[in-house]
């Protein structure tokens, strides 16, 4: 009886011996250099450090359910923003939507689509001209604080990291990156004119995880929109342009699936 304790001991003891050093082995890998398939089979060791969220304590202080950020695949989220302007707070109003889905498994790269309503005081996105060659151009039309109607959708990368946000001392926040190509319609209500055009979204925000599969973001976003409407006779594309530039903050929330 004495030897088989003995035996089991011995055993336990090069077994953990054994569980540590392939740990300590496996831990010397870099994360980029690893297959998918090689993280799948032995994610307590690969992500422990950059991805493991503890959900619930149990007794004894164990927690009772953990899981790793990095085996996120696909996310969409809801959110509202205004400008970032106090002066302008009110007169800007965007309602976005946004669908990602990871580029490669246990990498934090997303191809990312948006869908954006925008509406806002002309004066909030763009100032007015003073003086032209051309007075009937559109650019130099007095629209004041006449709203303008945006719709953008638009295609683009996103990156999630931890930088600024390692002070936080905390498993659930993090911070994206994004940037979108937007092709964009916007309605003038001065001229109840159509227009048409191509932008550019980058945001930056940071978000805090609330659950497995719930997520809160804050955010501020830079847009740039470039739009035409079509001619009447001999017009020049210039006199027919429009060029607005804003800057929001907001918050959306999300869903990881």
């Amino acid at each position: 009886m004495k030897l088989i304790l003995i035996l089991i001991v011995i055993a336990t003891h090069s077994w953990a011996n054994d569980a540590n050093e392939a740990a300590f082995l496996f831990k010397q890998e870099s994360l980029k250099r690893l297959s998918p398939s090689q993280i799948k089979e032995n994610p307590e060791i690969y992500l422990y450090d950059q991805s493991l969220i503890r959900d619930g304590e149990g007794e004894g202080g164990i927690y009772t359910d953990t899981y790793y950020t990095k085996k996120d695949s696909f996310k969409m989220s809801i959110g509202y923003q205004t400008s970032l302007s106090l002066e302008d707070f009110a007169k800007l109003r965007v309602i976005n939507i946004q669908i990602m889905k990871k580029i490669a498994s246990y990498k934090d790269q997303w191809l990312a689509f948006q869908l954006q309503n925008v509406v806002g005081a002309y004066s909030t996105l763009a100032d007015e001209l003073e003086e032209s060659t051309d007075p009937d151009a559109d650019g130099f039309i007095k629209r004041g604080s006449n709203d303008q109607s945006m719709t953008l959708i638009g295609v683009g990368l996103g990156y999630r990291f931890k930088a600024l946000t390692q002070m936080f001392d905390s498993d659930r926040v993090f911070e994206n990156v994004h940037a979108y190509g937007n092709y964009i319609t916007n309605l003038d209500s001065t001229t109840s004119e159509q227009y048409n055009g191509y932008g550019l979204t980058t945001e930056y925000s940071i978000e805090r995880r609330i659950s497995e599969t719930l997520f809160v973001n804050l955010k501020i976003g830079y847009n740039i929109a470039s739009v035409v409407r079509e001619a009447k006779d001999d017009e020049k594309k210039q006199d027919r342009s429009l060029v607005f530039r804003w800057t929001t903050v907001g918050f959306d929330f999300g869903y990881y699936f």
